[in-house]
């Protein structure tokens, strides 16, 4: 599946389309960031957390530097390969397994955003992937990978210190979910640092800073597992595939 997403995406442009601001005013809509436990019906996944994808799709985001607006619509004219060779400033290494199904890369870019509602640009250069902010082109993460028999090993992440937080695993889980998310387009929890305030509506403001649109469903819990779906939707998904192949033959 990497394989193939990365091969589909990388190399094509996508037009400049929304602007965006580190100090961007927001428009909190109605919708409510819901706290569902594992055994809550609604909850799609088996960890616990906060249910935020009403909120986080009914959100809008302005500029309110003008200068950050251009700053957006220039990066998006880029395909990255400026960051190939370069480290996140202040940079931090932190040991990485994380491992991904794949065979074949090709240079260029994996995800490009296209609206100010999303907020990561990810690149792949040189054996290296590449995570940006969006609006601001800063250089978060670097990540060092080697294919080893059909999987993409990523062996080591470098952190822009700033972005770091006193458990340094963080890292690692931020960037699992950059990949999952937004390179192979899974709706997958995403994660909420150790620190942060356990109420619904810092959850939710830091969710859509931090990811925008993309995320889903926060937890504080390990998403670093292959798959946190329940099997009973899982399969209810299998059955419903079933059924709409049947209807279309």
């Amino acid at each position: 599946m990497f394989k193939k997403l990365i091969q589909a995406v990388a190399g094509k442009a996508q037009p400049a389309a929304a602007i965006q601001s580190p100090a961007e005013q927001q428009n909190t809509p109605q919708f409510e960031v819901r706290q569902l436990s594992r055994t809550d019906e609604a909850n799609p996944f088996i960890v616990d957390g906060y249910d935020c994808l009403s909120f986080v799709r009914a959100m809008k985001a302005e500029a309110a530097d003008p200068a950050v607006a251009k700053k957006f619509a220039s990066l998006r004219e880029i395909i990255g390969s400026s960051y190939a060779g370069q480290l996140p400033p202040n940079a931090v290494e932190v040991k990485s397994s994380l491992e991904y199904p794949g065979e074949q890369v090709r240079d260029g870019m994996l995800y490009k955003a296209d609206k100010m509602e999303q907020k990561w640009d990810i690149y792949l250069y040189q054996q290296h992937l590449y995570f940006c902010r969006s609006w601001t082109g800063t250089l978060v993460y670097v990540a060092a990978f080697a294919i080893v028999k059909g999987k993409i090993k990523l062996n080591a992440i470098w952190a822009a210190k700033e972005a770091l937080s006193d458990d340094s695993s963080f890292a690692v889980r931020e960037v699992d979910y950059l990949i999952k998310s937004h390179v192979m387009q899974a709706r997958v929890p995403h994660p909420l640092p150790p620190d942060l305030a356990a109420d619904s509506a810092t959850i939710g403001q830091y969710s859509f800073a931090q990811y925008g649109n993309m995320c889903c469903f926060g937890t504080y819990e390990d998403t670093l597992p292959a798959n946190l779906v329940k099997p009973e939707r899982i399969k209810a998904a299998m059955e419903q595939l079933k059924a709409g192949s049947a209807k279309a033959s």
